[in-house]
């Protein structure tokens, strides 16, 4: 074996303390010795003119077949369908809603290990808005970080779990409607009339592209009523707790689905009309009614 030149060493360990993001296989073209490394191209040039060595250079994600879940160098089958996304859209707010669409219609099954640099590729992003957007999907709940062992998908919420987040959205929320009701002004009517205007179609499949915009105006709606209510402190807690995310998760992919969100959007507009009324007493009523509608759907689907 030939004797690694210092070049070469001192450009390798530029490349790793510079995390540069343009990832190239380089190997000297020498009928014996192959030196792997990651560098710049600029920096490789550099390396060239110094020792006057040939270097092939070879694009990683043409190269590198995927498996998400195991993170090996074996096609999945269930990642075979992932679209990469465009350059124009490579940002992080978009492979953050790239990595939750793979998420909510399980492609990235529940417990399932998630390696950055496969799902990078997969995407044909760089690591880093993946890097990024796992961490905000760890602080929604979606995935957690294991020691050194890197993320994984959380698991769905259990029954028991379901029946707990739905005890304490029965505590805060028909609260919150009639403190809303009390308390609502012609701005706050506005706001509300502009929530239901957005209030989407009925969704045709159970999968997340088609109900991203129902589950989005879901969110939006019950904090928006929380927010009325005046109790900013109950309104954070409320939204850190996710629960829209979790509960929508567990409808994904099943039937039910889209007959519970037509159901849900004719809850809301009961709502809305009581709280534009100032009636209080039908406002937290009508919460209490479509919270304990929507916990009995989601119970049929773990029967």
């Amino acid at each position: 074996m030939l004797p690694i030149s210092p070049c070469i060493v001192k450009a390798h360990m530029a490349a790793t303390r510079l995390a540069i993001s343009r990832h190239l296989f380089i190997s000297k073209t020498h009928p014996i010795w192959y030196f792997p490394l990651v560098v710049s191209y600029s920096t490789a040039l550099h390396c060239q003119r110094r020792t006057g060595y040939r270097y092939r250079f070879v694009s990683l994600r043409q190269e590198v077949p995927l498996n998400v879940s195991s993170g090996s160098a074996s096609a999945s089958p269930e990642m075979a369908d992932v679209a990469k996304l465009p350059q124009r859209q490579a940002l992080a707010d978009d492979v953050y809603e790239a990595i939750n669409a793979l998420l909510m219609d399980s492609i990235i099954a529940p417990d399932a290990r998630i390696t950055i640099d496969t799902l990078s590729i997969q995407l044909g992003v760089s690591p880093t808005p993946v890097r990024e957007a796992l961490a905000r999907l760890e602080a929604d709940g979606l995935v957690v970080k294991r020691g050194l062992r890197g993320y994984f998908a959380t698991a769905r919420l259990n029954l028991a779990e379901m029946k707990d987040m739905y005890e304490l959205r029965l505590l805060i929320e028909p609260w919150g409607a009639a403190r809303a009701a009390e308390r609502v002004d012609a701005a706050g009517r506005q706001r509300i009339g502009a929530e239901l205007r957005t209030l989407p179609t009925a969704p045709r499949q159970p999968d997340y592209a088609h109900l991203k915009a129902m589950s989005s105006h879901d969110a939006r709606f019950h904090n928006l009523i929380l927010e009325l209510a005046g109790n900013q402190f109950v309104r954070q807690s409320f939204e850190r707790s996710h629960c829209h995310l979790h509960l929508f998760r567990l409808q994904y992919g099943k039937a039910a689905t889209t007959r519970a969100a037509t159901a849900a959007v004719h809850e809301h507009k009961a709502i809305a009309a009581a709280i534009r009324k100032q009636d209080a007493a039908g406002a937290e009523e009508s919460m209490r009614q479509h919270l304990a509608m929507s916990r009995d759907r989601i119970v049929s689907i773990f029967d």
